[in-house]
Order: C-alpha cells, then structure tokens, then sequence
C-alpha cells in the first residue's frame, strides 16, 4: 500500500508521494535473492521513488505493484514516447491486464495548460486533484486540510496582503505530511517526496530537513534541541533539488543517495532504488555535478 497526492492548482500541478517498500513475504524472499541482504535492507530502510519525473514534463505516480509500476517505466523509455495521452493508455492497458491491482496518476506541467490524469477503478480521467493508495490517510488528510485551526496555524502571524497570496499549496503539503507521520497505516511511511510542476518542468525542490524518533523538551535557556545525532535515533538530510532522480545527503552517516535505476533483474530495473555512495558531501556533490556554496551541513 502507499499514499499519493496529486493536484493540479491554477496551472501549477504537485505530486506528493509517501516512499515506504511494503512486500509480502513471498515477494520479500524473490527480492533478497535478486539484490542480496545487504542491498534488500538498505532499500527497506530507505524505500522507492513512487512519484517518478519523466522528461522533465512529465511525472508518474504509482500505488500497488512494484512490477506494474516497472513495466509502464520500461515501455516509456524502450520506446521513447513522452505523450502523455499515450501513457496513460500504457498506464491503463496494465491497470486492466492486472485485474486494477495498481493505480496511476500522470501529471503533465504545461506552461499554459497543465494536466492531470487519474487511472483508477478501470478508466482513465482528467481530474484536478487525486489520491492513490490507503483510503484510511486520505480520511486523516481531508480531515486535517480542511480543519480551520490548522489553517489558522499555518497564517497566524501573516498579515491580511501575505493571508491573500497563501497558497493552497502549502495547506496540502502540511496535511500530506502530518498524514504520513501519524502512521495510522503500517504500511504508509519513509520520506515524503514532494514533486512540483511548473512552468513546463517537474522538479524536486532542495530541502533540509531533521528526523527524531523523539520529542525533545525545551531546556531551561529557552533552546529546543533541534539535530539529532544517529545514537538518539535521529538525522539530519539534505535534499538537492533537481529534475532527474532523488538525491539525498544524510550528514551523520556520511552517506549520500541516488534514487536511480540500477537493479540487473527485468522486473524492477527501471524502479528508482536508492543507490548509496560513502563519501562526504563535498565529494557528493561532486558527484552529482553540484558546486558547493560553502553552505555545509554539520
């Protein structure tokens, strides 16, 4: 199970994807036969890229089987057609074949008229928003978005001009992420991966964010403790923006991620699995072709 959701507002259209790998256990045995323990732990920590960029316009979002989601990105890529009405006929010829065990969105950003289609339920329509996956998360995020005092938190230290260009945006965000964090589905969680599209371009913005596996109480000064370290079950990640693959740095850990294809097996070889490199961030962002601002986590 997952949860996905998508929205196409005002020509700027977002997909916003939960990354946790649930298997049953006959799946999780093929899997460790194909990637090795080592690599299988690795991928169950740090999950899979459910809300993949295609040609920069394009975005893909997938809820069921890893295989389906696998064989939509093979066909697109072996025969390099980026039309989104072709895809979706893709998207739906496997949604049918496989008796509607997996679910699609395909959003299109458009500089004057983005789209987003929904396979689901057998067909496929234009929608301006979408959900995929467990239905319990989508009642706790209606529930949450639509909840006037969270609205109220998010703008109360705005003025009357910053409250009139507050985007809706930022209200489905906050209720997509403190959905995922209730962790009301065991089989919804990981990072949350947030795609935007705009301006005819998909991309996952830059962001840096802590994970605690517990509260922290403010200390007598007035300070909360804010970065974890790995021994208080915690880390700090850095998230570079691009329109590609995910890339991740996890400072504390020394350890950079690439969520791209690079699994030798033809169900899952055009699934984006995170890829992990032992360097330092420098050397990261070496790696993926980003000069340092002298900006550096620690």
């Amino acid at each position: 199970m997952s949860f996905i959701y998508a929205r196409n507002l005002k020509n700027k259209v977002y997909v916003f994807a939960d990354s946790k790998l649930s298997v049953t256990p006959k799946d999780e045995a093929q899997l460790i036969k194909i990637l090795g323990k080592k690599s299988y732990i690795n991928i169950r920590a740090l999950g899979v890229i459910k809300n993949v960029i295609i040609d920069e316009k394009i975005c893909i979002a997938s809820a069921g089987v890893l295989e389906d989601f696998n064989a939509i990105l093979k066909k697109i890529d072996l025969n390099k057609n980026y039309d989104v009405h072709e895809i979706c006929k893709y998207a739906l010829d496997i949604h049918l074949k496989k008796d509607m065990r997996t679910d699609f969105i395909i959003a299109l950003s458009d500089c004057n008229n983005s789209k987003l289609f929904e396979i689901k339920n057998g067909e496929v329509n234009e929608v301006q928003s979408s959900w995929l996956g467990s239905y319990e998360c989508f009642k706790k995020f209606q529930i949450i978005k639509h909840d006037d005092e969270v609205v109220g938190k998010l703008t109360g230290y705005m003025d009357e001009e910053m409250k009139a260009e507050f985007s809706e945006e930022t209200i489905d965000s906050y209720a997509f992420k403190e959905t995922v964090n209730a962790k009301i589905d065991e089989t919804v969680g990981g990072y949350i991966i947030e795609c935007f599209g705009k301006n005819g371009e998909f991309r996952y913005n830059e962001q840096i964010s802590t994970y605690t596996e517990k509260a922290h109480p403010v200390s007598s000064d007035g300070i909360v403790k804010i970065y974890d370290n790995v021994f208080d079950g915690g880390y700090t990640y850095h998230v570079f923006q691009s329109k590609t693959n995910y890339m991740i740095y996890i400072s504390q850990l020394e350890k950079g991620i690439i969520y791209e294809p690079h699994i030798e097996d033809k169900n899952y070889d055009y699934l984006r699995f995170p890829k992990l490199y032992n360097v330092s961030e420098q050397e990261f962002l070496t790696i993926i072709g980003i000069e340092s601002t002298g900006l550096m986590l620690i």
